[in-house]
């Protein structure tokens, strides 16, 4: 009998040991996480110009000219780490028309830091002309008057200003109709600011554009934090398909490859 207790203890463990990769990811609470757009019943998003939500999707603009539209996260939320946060998102552009497979005009990732809307078509991409703002850009559209680069480019600017500070090229063709999946991250004890991008699920280890900016003295520490995009003769539909936002820095980034996140719904 005792060898037969032994014998089931032992096969019990290794079982246990066996099933320990299933559950290893953890739990994390984070400002804001929806995996995907598709299953969630309410947005709490506000929805501004042609922005809409439908299809499983947040559709920044239809594939229609001169068009904007955005959609922040409806309370401020407080950075109270130098401005450090951490955001993960995936989106897709689609439909692009004008010729050479050109669309217009790319889609951005905004943090502002007043509750005050921009209606920029065109190369405003839906933020320019907030004050107190960061947007980092996906620009499909060359505008040799803003000094971009190509039409196929990521930027970094500050200030409601069109005009990037900085600029990388896009290591995919921005709107093919893939869906990427972004990550933007910023350490406010380096000030340290990386974007990644990828066409899979997995974190890339290197950022296709680092660079050091002090956010402390362009966003106050209220901010409304969400997307934005627009349309000119050229144009195409932008969607966003997942969210994720979090109040602070995370150093391994948000990976939901690796842990699984939640809203926090404490404050």
């Amino acid at each position: 009998m005792k060898t037969e207790k032994r014998l089931l203890a032992t096969m019990l463990s290794v079982l246990c040991i066996g099933a320990w990769p299933l559950t290893s990811h953890a739990d994390s609470a984070i400002t804001l996480a929806i995996p995907d757009l598709a299953a969630e019943r309410s947005l709490p998003m506000t929805l501004n110009g042609d922005a809409s939500v439908r299809d499983g999707a947040l559709y920044l603009t239809h594939a229609g000219g001169d068009l904007y539209g955005s959609s922040f996260y409806a309370q401020p939320v407080s950075l109270f780490n130098n401005q450090s946060f951490s955001a993960h998102f995936s989106f897709q552009i689609t439909s692009p028309t004008c010729t050479r497979g050109l669309g217009g005009d790319g889609l951005a990732f905004v943090i502002h830091s007043n509750s005050s809307m921009s209606k920029a078509y065109g190369q405003g991409l839906g933020y320019s002309g907030l004050s107190s703002s960061l947007a980092v850009e996906f620009d499909t559209f060359e505008n040799g008057v803003y000094g971009d680069p190509d039409n196929n480019h990521i930027g970094i600017n500050l200030n409601g200003d069109a005009r990037s500070i900085v600029t990388a090229k896009a290591p995919f063709f921005l709107n093919d109709g893939v869906p990427y999946y972004t990550w933007v991250d910023y350490n406010g004890a380096t000030k340290v600011l990386e974007i990644r991008i990828s066409d899979g699920i997995a974190r890339p280890s290197t950022p296709v554009l680092a660079h050091t900016v002090d956010l402390s003295g362009v966003l106050k520490s209220d901010v409304f934090f969400g997307f934005s995009a627009a349309t000119g003769s050229c144009h195409q539909q932008h969607l966003i398909k997942s969210i994720y936002f979090h109040k602070d820095f995370i150093a391994e980034g948000i990976d939901p490859v690796q842990n699984e996140y939640f809203t926090d719904r404490s404050k």
